[in-house]
């Protein structure tokens, strides 16, 4: 007995989205097949994805051209909220699933924060993020060297959004270093956008990046500003819901990278990491066990980079200097730098990025380095061969490797000469 073809769910008669016209008919244009031509014509954002599926030009992506508005102040939510259920559709059937095999390869400067891609930026309360984050957003959109080490070949454009504190505080912040935003550096507080988004309200909106209204509405920030780097600082005053469950915290990361994808734009976001067990402990290294919420995180983003500052052992009061360490990425890894944040007179800062800081002795540290490049088991006599350097030199670094979680032994070496190799989280292999 042969068995019947299973054949295709019958398609709506009328358009999801105004039940009242029949859908297109454009078979080159199926993710379309349940809304009719008009609802297309009257939003912009459908009207570009369904032009990018005919002309088959992903890059040519964006608001029509007069459909933005000249500063974010003059958006309406009459004139610009897209129709209920819309952004929804748009979000679950138009965009394309995110496949971790295609990674964009375009860095903003050097090999950091790529193009259509998310990076998370962790560290303990007071440990400078925003400080650092914003210095390095400011000399991103003045096209100066960033942090004082990466050269960049044009300016960009930076679109700053600020959860629990308002666009005066970052200004203030920029004032402190002495400088001002330029035109290309937009900031925009959760306040700012949630009254824009129900301008009939006195209080201001919530915003929940869970939600696939908010996330359409950061797109055409996004958009609006034409941002090459957006930051979202921070994770957890953006969002409503549990850090710490995948159901939460996966339709924010993926409607997130959406908008990245869409948009070319980078989106760094700012997070907290947990409290140490031992409250007078120093952490001196952060891994993604570190990190408050959901593992998810870590392992849906493409880069992650940590920030430890340095305490005092005797007072356990912040030094104002630490480090910026990679933590994870798909990339060739970045070197890390120490940074230092001094207050001066008038409510004056001065942030200083040192790349030539090592983390221990200048010979043990290129043995330490040596070793991120080594795929596969190796001895002590094969890094003394391999790096020229006396066996004692070796026998220090090993051991300050093995402390800091970049190298293991290998077991089942009883009896044999001591036998290492890269620890997952050093090779970055436990976030596939």
């Amino acid at each position: 007995m042969k068995k019947k073809k299973p054949q295709a769910p019958p398609i709506a008669n009328l358009c999801t989205l105004c039940k009242s016209n029949p859908p297109q008919t454009n078979t080159k244009a199926l993710q379309f097949q349940a809304v009719c031509e008009q609802c297309i014509s009257n939003d912009p954002e459908l009207q570009d994805s369904y032009n990018d599926i005919l002309n088959q030009e992903s890059n040519e992506r964006g608001l029509t051209e007069g459909t933005a508005p000249a500063t974010l102040t003059a958006i309406s939510r009459k004139e610009a909220a897209p129709p209920k259920g819309m952004v929804a559709s748009m979000l679950n059937s138009i965009r394309p699933v995110h496949n971790v095999t295609q990674r964009s390869e375009v860095p903003l400067f050097a090999n950091m924060f790529h193009r259509e891609a998310l990076s998370l930026i962790v560290g303990e309360s007071e440990a400078g993020k925003t400080w650092i984050t914003l210095l390095m957003a400011y000399q991103f959109a003045m096209g100066e060297r960033i942090w004082g080490q990466y050269e960049m070949d044009a300016p960009g454009r930076v679109l700053f959004l600020m959860g629990d504190k308002d666009e005066a505080f970052i200004k203030n912040r920029l004032h402190s270093l002495q400088v001002s935003a330029p035109d290309s550096f937009q900031i925009t507080s959760q306040r700012t956008l949630g009254r824009i988004l129900d301008e009939s309200r006195s209080d201001a909106v919530s915003i929940d990046l869970r939600h696939p209204d908010h996330l359409s509405w950061i797109e055409k920030m996004v958009l609006h500003t034409k941002a090459d780097l957006v930051i979202i600082d921070t994770l957890g005053s953006w969002m409503d819901g549990n850090e710490s469950t995948v159901e939460d915290v996966r339709p924010m990361l993926r409607g997130l990278r959406a908008i990245a994808e869409r948009s070319k734009a980078h989106i760094s976001i700012l997070h907290h990491l947990t409290k140490p067990t031992d409250r007078s402990a120093i952490r001196k290294r952060v891994t993604k066990h570190d990190v408050i919420g959901s593992s998810f995180l870590t392992r849906y983003v493409d880069e992650a980079y940590s920030m430890t500052p340095d305490i005092d052992e005797e007072t356990g009061e912040n030094m104002g200097t630490g480090w910026f360490r990679t933590l994870k990425t798909w990339y060739t890894r970045p070197r890390p730098f120490k940074y230092q944040l001094e207050e001066g007179e008038n409510n004056t800062a001065n942030i200083t990025c040192d790349f030539t800081a090592i983390l221990a002795g200048s010979k043990q540290q290129m043995v330490i380095n040596h070793l991120h490049g080594i795929a596969g088991e190796f001895s002590k006599q094969d890094i003394i061969q391999q790096t020229s350097q006396s066996p004692e030199t070796v026998k220090k670094a090993l051991h300050k490797a093995k402390q800091a979680n970049v190298i293991q032994t290998v077991e089942g070496t009883k009896g044999k000469a001591t036998r290492y190799i890269l620890t997952t989280y050093a090779s970055g292999e436990d976030f596939q």
